[in-house]
């Protein structure tokens, strides 16, 4: 189904570096899969991969193939929440109202702040309104902790969060098609997928659930008219061409942010007011 929603330009950004990097992943995982299957039916797996590290010139410390997959994955579940990081920034950066917010506490996660400052619940950002999106998050932050580093300190709040997901497991295999979240030593690819489709998903929704008024997107173009990213003041060559104007504002809205047709002439009035489509 097509997103007709509003979205800031580091969704677009998140959207095509997780993207990209699912692609790489898929690739790897078929790797994986193959070099375990293979390994799995070899008499002695250390000679199997002693065999493989003479045949490409790789010194390989043998480990076991069950434990490199774990390992692997928790890789990347750090490498999508520092993709997370990225866009959770960049959008504050990009919201119009942010500069009015208070700091962060130590207390808070980035997402935690980030809710709290758009008065947006964990409830409001998936489809049960159970807020199962964000406990899929917060346990996936969780387990970045305890792989950066290497801490018990979390454990208990991991597992509790794991059971409390897993009380609602039916709805996150019916929406993601995924055997996910898995404990810390057992994560898999599944834990990857889901922690990706979740982060878009959420990012998403921040979006829709955040869109700046019509008066707030005029001012957003204005300032990056002023920064040379757009140039709102070509449009003016068309000032006697009401509709190829229209035409142009709407493919600029449409292209950079998403919006829609009934959101285009609202948004030209407040730059007219401004005097810069007149």
């Amino acid at each position: 189904m097509e997103n007709k929603n509003f979205a800031f330009r580091c969704y677009f950004k998140l959207k095509n570096n997780l993207g990209r990097f699912d692609a790489i992943v898929e690739c790897n995982e078929l790797a994986i899969r193959e070099l375990t299957a293979i390994g799995n039916q070899s008499l002695s797996q250390e000679e199997y991969i002693k065999n493989l590290s003479e045949k490409h010139g790789v010194k390989v410390d043998i480990i076991e193939l069950d434990i490199f997959r774990v390992r692997i994955s928790q890789w990347y579940i750090l490498s999508v929440y520092q993709q997370a990081e990225e866009f959770i920034r960049e959008f504050i950066s990009e919201h119009p109202r942010s500069s009015e917010w208070t700091q962060k506490s130590d207390k808070e996660s980035q997402l935690q702040y980030l809710l709290t400052r758009l008065n947006i619940t964990p409830y409001d950002l998936d489809e049960t309104g159970k807020g199962i999106r964000c406990e899929i998050f917060e346990y996936y932050r969780l387990i970045r902790n305890t792989f950066m580093h290497s801490s018990s300190k979390e454990d208990k709040k991991v597992l509790n969060l794991l059971k409390k997901i897993n009380e609602n497991k039916a709805s996150v295999v019916e929406q993601y098609r995924v055997e996910a979240p898995n404990e810390y030593s057992k994560l898999g690819f599944d834990d990857f997928i889901l922690f990706s489709r979740v982060t878009k998903d959420i990012a998403q929704e921040l979006c829709r659930l955040a869109k700046p008024s019509p008066s707030e997107i005029a001012q957003i173009l204005i300032a990056r008219d002023e920064e040379k990213e757009i140039n709102l003041k070509s449009f003016k060559k068309f000032s006697n061409n009401v509709e190829r104007q229209r035409k142009f504002m709407k493919n600029l809205l449409k292209s950079q942010y998403n919006l829609q047709e009934e959101d285009v002439d609202p948004i030209i009035q407040e730059l007219k007011g401004k005097g810069l489509l007149d």
